[in-house]
C-alpha cells in the first residue's frame, strides 16, 4: 500500500507542479500582452497628437495667409476711395492732391472769393 500510496502522492505532486507552471507561463504570457496593448495605445496617442499639431500648424498658416490678403484687400480699397475722393497721394510727386476729380486723371481746384457786404 505504502507504493501505491507514494505514487499517487507523487502524481499529484506533478501534477500541481505543471498546473502551477502553465499558471505562471499563463501570467507571464497575458503580463506581456497587456505590456504590448499599452505600448500600442501610447504609440497611437502619440501619432494622434502630433497629426493633430501638424494639422493646427497648417491651418495656422492658411489663417495667417488669408489675413493678409484680406488686410492688403482692404488697404487696395481704402487707397482707391481716396484717391476717388482726391484725398490720395500723388505717386509723381509724393504730395497729398486736393479737390476732386471730374473725370479720370482731370483734377479741378476750387477757389473760394473773400466778398464782405458792406451797409452803405
Amino acid at each position: 500500500m505504502g507504493s501505491a500510496w507514494d505514487k499517487t502522492k507523487q502524481s499529484t505532486d506533478q501534477s500541481g507542479s505543471y498546473v502551477s507552471d502553465k499558471a505562471g507561463q499563463t501570467r507571464d504570457k497575458a503580463s506581456q500582452m497587456g505590456q504590448a496593448t499599452k505600448d500600442k495605445a501610447s504609440d497611437m496617442a502619440r501619432s494622434t497628437k502630433e497629426t493633430a499639431e501638424s494639422g493646427k500648424d497648417k491651418t495656422g498658416g492658411m489663417m495667417q495667409k488669408t489675413g493678409a490678403a484680406v488686410k492688403n484687400m482692404a488697404a487696395g480699397a481704402t487707397e482707391a476711395v481716396k484717391n476717388t475722393l482726391g484725398m490720395g497721394v500723388n505717386e509723381e510727386s509724393g504730395h497729398t492732391t486736393s479737390g476732386g476729380t471730374t473725370g479720370v486723371g482731370q483734377d479741378t481746384t476750387t477757389t473760394t472769393r473773400n466778398t464782405r457786404k458792406t451797409n452803405v
